[in-house]
């Protein structure tokens, strides 16, 4: 039985999110955390996840089973090189191929309710139900001498799993 922890969450958040979304592993990665993401060498969409935090709840710690509630951040982005005639971002919004809030909806449809044990025997993951907890007002960074326009929209997610602090790191 593999030992559970914020790097194999990570690993399984990602794996889902470029299955369900379709996407490869340079529009869909990790990263430390949702401001370390250059938008300037970002590719148009996608989505990066990264741990934020996580409790220890008092009721279940024994040393071999010690469980661990984990907040994760996923952000959902896409870059435009114009807003609209008007100086809005109504394309960003209502366009199939560019709408932030759609990729939002995906990313919602691909994790809530998922759980993230493989199998029967993934022990440490069982009744681990990935719940959204947040989502974040949408943003638009403005471009420097005329790049593009970076969209993003922060999504908070919740996973209890259980850790064994007995063994030892198994990557």
């Amino acid at each position: 039985m593999r030992n559970a922890g914020e790097t194999e969450v990570l690993k399984r958040v990602i794996a889902r999110l470029q299955s369900s979304l379709n996407l490869s592993s340079d529009r869909c990665f990790l990263t430390f955390d949702q401001r370390s993401v250059n938008p300037t060498t970002a590719p148009d969409s996608g989505v990066f996840a990264y741990f934020i935090s996580s409790s220890f709840p008092e009721i279940d710690q024994q040393p071999s089973y010690l469980a661990e509630d984990a907040l994760i951040g996923v952000t959902a982005f896409n870059r435009s090189h114009s807003l609209d005639d008007s100086d809005r971002a109504n394309s960003l919004i209502v366009d199939y191929d560019s709408n932030l809030l759609e990729l939002k909806r995906r990313v919602l449809r691909a994790l809530v309710g998922w759980n993230l044990a493989n199998s029967a025997d993934d022990a440490l993951y069982i009744g681990s139900f990935v719940k959204a907890v947040r989502c974040g007002q949408p943003e638009v960074l403005a471009p420097k001498h005329g790049g593009a326009f970076f969209t993003f929209i922060d999504l908070i997610f919740s996973v209890r799993y259980y850790v064994d602090a007995c063994s030892e790191f198994n990557p």
